[in-house]
């Protein structure tokens, strides 16, 4: 299981680009999604992929020092092995599904490009 955090890939960014919220919203927005469908209490698969996909992201573009199960947990409304549990079952997915893996390639290009922008 291979992880990168592309934070420290984007020199010259501020941490505060990477917020929670920030990721959630521009990962949201990629699945045509209001950010606040992400919070919903449900096991539709139209909402879990995009929320599992946004606390990756979150893993992915957060600081090391700065990231925490926890408030992502909380933000999402969620437990942190809630969190824990997506986390790892996006990248097992990514590792074992070329289709998705580029899927989430994109959404990483999707969060960058808006940050970086």
């Amino acid at each position: 299981m291979t992880t990168t955090s592309f934070a420290y890939m984007i020199p010259g960014l501020p941490p505060a680009e990477y917020s929670i919220e920030g990721i959630a919203n521009r990962v949201a927005g990629f699945f045509n999604m209001a950010p606040d469908e992400l919070k919903i209490n449900t096991r539709r698969k139209e909402t879990i992929i995009p929320r599992q996909t946004a606390m990756y992201m979150c893993k992915s573009f957060i600081l090391h020092d700065q990231f925490s199960l926890t408030k992502t947990g909380l933000f999402f409304l969620k437990h942190h092995s809630t969190v824990l549990y997506s986390i790892r079952s996006i990248q097992n997915r990514i590792d074992t599904d070329k289709h998705f893996k580029g899927v989430i390639e994109e959404v990483k290009r999707c969060v960058n490009k808006r940050i970086t922008q």
